[in-house]
Order: C-alpha cells, then structure tokens, then sequence
C-alpha cells in the first residue's frame, strides 16, 4: 500500500508540474516520474534479435503450425515474457539485468481456444514454453511461466493479452502436465500474480530434443524497448542502483557478452587463463567450470593455453569438438551455444557414425556365407 501510494502521489506531482498548477512545494520537481513508478504494470520480457525471429518463422514452418501473418509478426518485437505483470519492486530485481543477452530453449506448445480480441473475434493461440537464462544462471519466477505468444498479439486488449501470458502458469500448476509427452484438458481455477482465472481448456505438447530450438534475444520491459528492439535504459542514472549494479548479474553478463558473442562466429576462441586461482579465471571460465562439462572445458582451455606462438589452433581440434558436443547436451550452456554453427561437427560425427555401420555390416557374416557353413557341417 505504502509503495502503491508513493507512485500515486508521484503521477499527481507530474501531471501538476506538466500543468503548472503544482500543489506540491518540491525543492527539485522532477520532470519525469521515476522509472521504478514507471515499471508498475509493464511487461517484462525478453525481446527477440532479428536473427532469432527469422529462426523462429523456420520453426513454425517445419513444425507445420499454421500461424497467420508471421513475417508480419517479425516486423513488431516479439517478446518472451518472464511477468506479465509488474511492481515496482519487480525494477530492483530485474533493473540490472536491463540490456543484457539471454537465450531461450523452446521446450513445448500450449494451444488454447477462446481468447478473443476486442473487436470479439475469438480464435485459438500456441504459446511456446522452455527455458530463459544468461550467463547469471536461469531467469524467472517461481509463481509464473515464462512463455512466447506464437500468434500475433496487436489486436488484443491489455486485459486479454494477460489472460493470455498467463496460461502457461495456470497449466503448469499442475506437475505431471510437464512431464507428459502429450496432454489435454482443462486447467482448473486459479490465481496468477494478481489475477484470478475460471477454468479453460489446453492441450501441451512436448517437443523432442531434437526439435528444439534456442532463441537470443535482450532482458528489458514493455516501458524502455523501442521500435527496433533497443532497451532504452540508463540504469547508472537510477536513484540508489549504483551500488546494486556494482555486484549485480548485469556487470558478470556484460562482461562474458564479447567472448560468448566470439565463441558463436568462430569455431573456436582462445582464452587463456591469467592465473590457478579461481578469482583471477575470467567470467566465461567460471562460469563453464560451473557447468556439468567442467573437465572438457579444462581440457579445451589448457591446450588453448599451451599453443606456441605460429602454432595451429586446429591442433586444438578435438578437445574443442569434445567440449563443443558436451555443451550442445546440457541446457546450462545455452547462452554460450546459441548461434554457433554446428554442421562442421554434424557432418564429422555422421561421417564416423556411417563408417562404424560399414565395419559393423563387414563383420556380420552374410546370409550366403551362413548358408555355406551349415552345408559343411551338415
């Protein structure tokens, strides 16, 4: 109550100052309502890179979903929401993550029938499901799903785009739905956030590994991105985040940014480690030390490490393919595979796989040799 008070006040102030009618006696009227006032009721999300929306239009495509006016679609920022709705105190949590690069893993499709626009057209959505997360670790709430709206949103009404957003947390309230390579039903009633819901009803359907795709994209909310998908916020210029940036995830994130950026245009990138302990590894090692691949990172950056000057990387080859297939296995190393270009390593590994069927199929004995055999023996 107190916060939602002070950010009433605080619009009262702006109106009447924009006015000139100030009931207020300021000693220094701002000229704007602070951000965090700003951030109540905005949507926080990660916003698609072009390149990921092409990708996405590929997916939908393959997955032969008939969703109306994709290209259309691509040209407005498509977002993964991580709230559909926020608080003020949502700003400090997520403020410093503002700009930064995250990835999402598309997991599984949600269906529904019976959202409907304003104009009263009622028609069914796929909202895609997964997992966001940076270089800080994964990104999201407890008590709400992260999800991406497949179907163009434009028409829809503020209230409708809500129900909406909150579909996924509804349907995953329920643990087995997840689990299961197929559901439908109905989801029963309940409350999201703040919001309370009747029931309604969805089917899921759990992608395969192999269809999965990750998607790149910046953290920012509905209040600071632009038109051409440009977080348009100054986080050093916010009251009391100064010392909240300073050990915030958004420093470690910005600081592995390059090096993640350079792993996916090249196959390979040295990074040499400056000391044994752990405190003077660079970001990028630690936070692939973390990770479930640890002793293929080793190997990679230890041999990266040991290249004499004029010395091949490509001697480097294969604990980079070791560590590169390793990563591409586990959903922690998302935001370091996402773009990179696998088919050099796919063409290599299909070429081994169909060399070990032929000598597999040269040992087995033919059937005219089996034939012969029993002959003699009989």
């Amino acid at each position: 109550k107190r916060r939602m008070r002070h950010c009433t006040i605080e619009k009262i102030k702006f109106a009447s100052i924009a006015l000139g009618t100030s009931i207020f006696s300021s000693r220094s009227p701002s000229n704007k309502i602070s951000s965090r006032c700003e951030e109540e009721n905005a949507i926080l999300a990660m916003y698609l890179a072009n390149s990921s929306k092409e990708q996405l239009s590929s997916f939908l495509n393959e997955q032969q979903m008939l969703i109306k006016d994709v290209e259309s679609q691509n040209r407005t920022n498509r977002y993964i929401c991580i709230r559909s709705t926020t608080t003020p105190d949502d700003f400090y949590v997520y403020g410093p993550l503002f700009g930064s690069r995250a990835v999402f893993r598309i997991k599984g499709i949600i269906e529904v029938d019976g959202i409907c626009s304003s104009n009263e057209k009622c028609t069914s959505h796929k909202i895609a499901v997964g997992r966001l997360s940076s270089m800080v670790g994964e990104i999201g709430d407890k008590d709400f799903e992260v999800n991406l709206p497949l179907n163009g949103v434009e028409n829809l009404s503020s209230s409708e785009l809500r129900t909406l957003l909150d579909i996924p947390t509804r349907l995953f309230r329920n643990s087995d739905v997840k689990n299961k390579q197929f559901w439908k039903g109905r989801m029963p009633p309940g409350n999201v956030l703040d919001r309370s819901y009747r029931s309604h009803a969805a089917t899921y359907t759990k992608l395969l590994e192999k269809n999965q795709i990750l998607l790149e994209g910046i953290i920012c909310s509905s209040k600071h991105i632009d038109d051409q998908g440009n977080c348009n916020f100054d986080i050093s210029s916010e009251e009391n985040m100064g010392e909240i940036l300073s050990t915030s995830s958004t420093t470690i994130a910005n600081n592995v940014e390059n090096d993640v950026v350079g792993m996916a245009s090249s196959d390979v990138v040295e990074i040499k480690e400056s000391s044994n302990t752990e405190a003077d590894e660079c970001p990028l090692c630690r936070f692939a030390k973390a990770g479930p691949c640890r002793d293929p990172f080793t190997a990679w950056s230890s041999c990266m490490a040991a290249l004499q000057p004029g010395e091949e990387v490509t001697k480097c080859f294969p604990p980079t393919a070791a560590m590169m297939r390793c990563m591409r296995k586990h959903e922690y190393y998302d935001v370091m595979v996402a773009g990179m270009d696998f088919s050099k390593l796919d063409a290599i590994d299909d070429l081994k796989q169909a060399a070990l069927e032929e000598a597999a199929a040269d040992r087995e004995p033919s059937d005219t040799s089996i034939e012969q055999s029993e002959k003699r023996h009989s």
